[in-house]
């Protein structure tokens, strides 16, 4: 299966291998069972439900990382860097430790292992919704206010968050840690990707 998109392929062997090509540089990625892995598959569905018009719902797979990246979506996959992830959710970790706690502890969290297990889940499904988000943009009639391919899918995330009672709070922080703030990015930056993703989230309420 081949897929482009945004200047990436991405292609799985018969073998189930996932490679990314960029420019001239192929790269195997290493397919891994993601933490919480199941849950996530399992919110995956109930987000491409909200999507009727949306005709085949990508797939959804985990690598080891994605060099930064996050997630990679090309037509009919979705594909998301664990170890990206646990980067994104180590810095909200270090920066907001008392709001990881307010939002996620639970009694089943008995440990601070479990805590931070919790946040990466966290993070991967607002990355999933974010890639989710680029796939309904392309392939059905929905619509957001924004032209940026980027701030579309965060808006179209936050919306889809709102409807699938996630916590508007923690996915703004979320948001906030994955924007780009470097000069130049091909990424907006955080104060950006946290009005496009809470604009999104509150328009979820209509």
């Amino acid at each position: 299966m081949s897929c482009c998109s945004g200047g990436w392929g991405l292609w799985a062997n018969n073998d189930g291998a996932l490679f990314a090509l960029s420019g001239r540089n192929v790269e195997r990625l290493d397919v891994v069972h993601a933490p919480g892995e199941a849950r996530l598959r399992g919110a995956y569905a109930r987000m491409t439900w909200l999507f009727p018009n949306l005709s085949c719902a990508p797939r959804l797979a985990f690598v080891q990382g994605l060099g930064g990246r996050g997630g990679i979506y090309a037509d009919g996959l979705i594909v998301i860097g664990v170890e990206d992830a646990i980067d994104v959710a180590a810095r909200i970790w270090r920066s907001d430790y008392s709001q990881v706690v307010r939002t996620l502890a639970r009694p089943h969290h008995r440990t601070q292992e479990d805590l931070m297990v919790a946040l990466v889940v966290e993070v991967m499904g607002r990355v999933i919704a974010h890639e989710l988000g680029h796939a309904v943009r392309r392939t059905s009639r929905y619509r957001t206010p924004y032209q940026n391919e980027e701030l579309a899918a965060d808006f179209t995330a936050g919306w889809i968050e709102r409807r699938t009672s996630k916590i508007g709070q923690l996915g703004c922080r979320i948001f906030h840690a994955i924007g780009c703030n470097e000069i130049p990015c091909t990424h907006p930056n955080s104060a950006a990707r946290v009005c496009a993703y809470a604009w999104g989230w509150n328009s979820g309420a209509a």
